[in-house]
């Protein structure tokens, strides 16, 4: 019994075949950690300590991870030893990476909106954009991470693209910074995604991997500024089941900044040069990946200067004739290029 009770939980917490609702997921929550599962005071927690469907509340999180641990469950205990991991901080006391990409306060989606799809093929997708990628909640109310994010596009086919997004997560000790490169395939505003998935790690502290799917796009134009909205959709890959609310918000990067990148000569025959821009000493990575997705090359350079930096890429493995897609990671972000092959 508690476990179908549980089941009815998750269902409501998660909005799966029900209507999504945290007040309804606490209450067989409950029941079913009364009947004696030992799970159910994980999830109790998970409300407790982001916020959802209640207030924050940190104390009221622990003590529901050391009574499901107390019954025995290894999800309460994962859950335990990540906070410890974190500082044994609350959500909202978490370290924050600041991010570059700014977008104004008045296109900031605080709320997780749809957008709706049409037919109509729309151009002006192509080229680089930049801004935030904002994940929120189950319920789309609350937002619970944010990212710096580079999207290029470019077309191959009438209705094919390719597609590089870098992420810069902005919540420590939680998800990794990723680069992807995939096709899309248009149809009206909407482009379905193949071959790329994201990581993240689980408020267990466990990896997580979904499978982006969907990304649909709409173009808007405020006040001589054109903005690239949307929303990105996922599954996660071991079960299928419907990732969290994501909206991007981003803008064409029309300007050089200071952490742009210079490759020459482009296109290459064996080697090419890269300069760019650092604001403090330490380490970059280089990463050449294929069209496809595939990375080809990763370069780990330990020491970089302060200001204009030098490095010559001579690529280890024999590249075929071809269009590449070269990545930049520094402590500005990630930088993405084209480069092609003789």
């Amino acid at each position: 019994y508690a476990p179908s009770v549980f089941s009815l939980g998750y269902q409501h917490f998660r909005g799966l075949g029900v209507a999504q609702d945290y007040k309804e997921a606490k209450a067989y929550f409950q029941k079913s950690a009364a009947l004696g599962h030992a799970d159910a005071h994980a999830l109790l927690a998970s409300l407790y300590y982001y916020g959802l469907g209640v207030a924050e509340d940190f104390e009221g999180a622990l003590t529901e991870l050391e009574k499901g641990v107390e019954k025995g469950s290894d999800q309460a205990r994962a859950i335990l030893n990540e906070i410890n991991k974190r500082g044994s901080k609350s959500f909202s006391e978490l370290d924050r990476v600041k991010l570059h990409h700014a977008i104004p306060t008045a296109m900031y989606p605080l709320f997780y909106e749809e957008v709706k799809s049409n037919d109509v093929s729309v151009n002006g997708f192509e080229g680089v954009w930049k801004g935030r990628m904002i994940t929120y909640d189950w319920s789309g109310q609350k937002v619970m991470d944010e990212a710096d994010l580079s999207l290029t596009i470019s077309r191959s086919d009438q209705n094919l693209f390719n597609a590089n997004l870098a992420v810069v997560r902005s919540n420590l000790n939680q998800y990794p910074d990723q680069n992807l490169s995939f096709p899309l395939t248009q149809t009206g505003n909407e482009f379905q995604i193949e071959n790329a998935t994201l990581k993240e790690h689980a408020f267990t502290g466990r990896e997580v991997e979904t499978n982006l799917q969907r990304l649909k796009l709409v173009l808007d134009e405020v006040d001589g500024t054109t903005y690239l909205k949307g929303n990105l959709g996922s599954v996660n890959a071991k079960n299928g089941e419907v990732g969290r609310p994501i909206s991007i918000i981003l803008q064409r990067n029309t300007t050089q900044d200071p952490s742009s990148l210079t490759i020459y000569p482009n296109p290459f025959e064996n080697h090419f040069d890269l300069q760019f821009t650092s604001s403090t000493k330490g380490a970059v990575k280089v990463t050449i990946h294929s069209l496809d997705g595939k990375t080809v090359e990763t370069v780990d350079v330990k020491q970089t200067s302060k200001g204009t930096n030098s490095i010559r890429i001579s690529p280890s493995k024999a590249l075929d004739k071809g269009i590449y897609l070269l990545s930049l990671t520094t402590d500005q972000g990630v930088e993405s290029q084209l480069i092609f092959k003789n």
